[in-house]
């Protein structure tokens, strides 16, 4: 059953969302259009979501000159925000079948970026925080020990890591377990071999839920921002 028939058989109109660009966005716009128009479903307006930033101009004049013929008014842009696009370590963990082995109570730590153990970069490591670990047992320790002296030389006090997922067999040296306690790191061990977990993060597909309340906020703190909520309650009928 489509969303345009659920809509006609509620009686509900329609605010449709559509994510940021311009060819594609207008193409399922015009099929979007027809099928609710062809159930009979009023729309509202049109949110774009997820514009590049740098684009915000052109995506709004191309749509808006779509959008005016055809009577339906553009309610806003909410701009790209990479934060939002982050998983937390308990969707990575569950995307991995992997278990929790130490820190289980951090698993809401949001994760900006990867990293393999192997392949662990110096200068990549002091441009980034929130850094999820990959690492093969033997490859923890001195994985950690280079984190470890950047750390010092930048003067901090707090792990760039947010989490740790620890592929393959074998023990982590004591020196590890002690870094992760001390700096509250999540770890999590799967049978996986080493660059797999890479490849199936990757495509996780992150939601906005309830089990993120940071991402809720950020993300009512932009509807407010770039949405016009006026337009909005207007065109809803709840203005006075």
């Amino acid at each position: 059953m489509s969303n345009a028939h659920v809509a006609k058989l509620i009686k509900a109109p329609v605010i449709m969302v559509v994510e940021g660009g311009i060819g594609s966005t207008i193409d399922m716009l015009n099929m979007n259009l027809r099928s609710f128009r062809e159930e009979g479903v009023p729309i509202l307006g049109v949110i774009v979501n997820k514009v590049i930033p740098d684009k915000m101009d052109r995506v709004r004049f191309y749509l808006n000159k779509w959008l005016e013929p055809r009577g339906i008014p553009l309610l806003g842009f909410i701009p790209y925000e990479k934060s939002l696009a982050y998983p937390v370590m308990r969707t990575i963990m569950d995307s991995i079948s992997g278990l929790v082995t130490h820190n289980p109570e951090y698993l809401d730590n949001k994760v900006g970026d990867i990293m393999a153990g192997s392949l662990l970069d110096t200068q990549e490591l002091k441009s980034f925080e929130n850094i999820l670990l990959v690492a093969a047992v033997r490859q923890l320790e001195p994985a950690l020990e280079k984190i470890n002296s950047i750390t010092k030389v930048m003067r901090k006090t707090k792990s760039p890591l947010s989490g740790i997922v620890l592929t393959g067999q074998g023990t982590p040296e004591s020196r590890s377990i002690d870094y992760i306690i001390k700096h509250k790191i999540p770890m999590v061990r799967t049978d996986w071999i080493h660059m797999a977990p890479v490849l199936q993060i990757s495509k996780i597909e992150v939601k906005i839920n309830q089990d993120t309340p940071w991402k809720v906020r950020r993300a009512v703190e932009l509807i407010g921002e770039y949405v016009d909520i006026q337009l909005l309650t207007r065109r809803l009928g709840l203005s006075e």
